[in-house]
């Protein structure tokens, strides 16, 4: 049990130590979406459409997150300090 409170905790908490419904949310979806996928796999109903989809879906919010992060005034602040 106390395996899955740090793993439930490590993926949820920002780098300032702070419970983030931001990464809990993205961390839902991924699961369902995820979930959907291997489902399609197993009944055989999975087409490249499908795969697609999610492919693009997973890296463009990676993507995106990324992006946003680098030009944060937190992540300038921080690069200022090093």
């Amino acid at each position: 049990m106390n395996f899955i409170r740090e793993l439930y905790e490590g993926l949820n908490k920002s780098p300032n130590g702070k419970f983030s419904h931001t990464r809990f949310w993205s961390n839902v979806a991924y699961c369902t979406a995820t979930f959907i996928m291997l489902k399609l796999t197993y009944t055989s109903q999975l087409t490249p459409d499908y795969l697609l989809i999610y492919m693009a879906t997973v890296a463009s919010h990676a993507s995106v997150s990324k992006y946003i992060g680098s030009k944060s005034p937190q992540t300038k602040e921080k690069e200022a300090t090093e």
